[in-house]
């Protein structure tokens, strides 16, 4: 079952579906197109439970689609730097994914090379790039493959090397320990101010 709500934040109207399911905790993100808020609870959840935490966490979600857009007319930005581009406009087309695709592969393929044998990773990885929402690489042990998402394309060299160094020392320690973020920080000694630098969406 699903409503429809209206949301107001800084003089914005917002749309806000709020779907209720089977399910233990309420859960709020932005659809794709950043103008539909998305609200899923638990059956039975309190209308006044959902506005409190609406009223809570809506301008820190709103904050996370308020950035710079990598594409902006006939302007992308490119490993970092703003560059001219002619058909763009601003969601790319599945033919413009593709070409962005085709030119973060070879470069992610190059810096998985390169940190793979710094690092001493001993059995070489297949290398993908895809389109992903949430996420900007995964490790898959059952593959053998890393995946890297569309969007890197547009961040300079450096916060790439953070995802790619990030991945492969999941290739020594799988969670997120202490142990495997010292691996990170001794191939990436200042990773936390770039990975700081990637979830502000800040290119250059």
């Amino acid at each position: 079952m699903s409503e429809k709500w209206q949301v107001q934040y800084l003089g914005n109207n917002y749309d806000c579906v709020v779907t209720y399911k089977r399910m233990r905790s309420i859960r709020f993100r932005f659809a794709s197109d950043e103008r539909t808020f998305l609200v899923s609870a638990p059956w039975g959840t309190p209308k006044e439970v959902l506005r409190k935490d609406l009223d809570r966490f809506f301008p820190k979600l709103v904050r996370q689609v308020t950035y710079e857009k990598p594409i902006q007319g006939d302007e992308i930005y490119l490993f970092g730097k703003k560059s001219p581009v002619m058909g763009f406009g601003g969601t790319p087309s599945l033919a413009q994914r593709k070409y962005l695709k085709a030119m973060l592969l070879p470069v992610v393929k190059e810096r998985v090379a390169y940190y793979s044998s710094l690092m001493g990773v001993s059995v070489p990885y297949k290398v993908r790039v895809r389109d992903m929402g949430t996420r900007y690489g995964v490790n898959s042990k059952k593959t053998h493959a890393l995946t890297f998402a569309t969007l890197l394309v547009h961040y300079s060299l450096p916060i790439i090397d953070s995802v790619v160094v990030h991945e492969l020392a999941h290739d020594f320690v799988f969670d997120h320990s202490p142990r495997f973020y010292a691996i990170v920080y001794r191939y990436c000694p200042n990773y936390k101010a770039i990975h700081a630098r990637l979830k502000k969406h800040l290119y250059e």
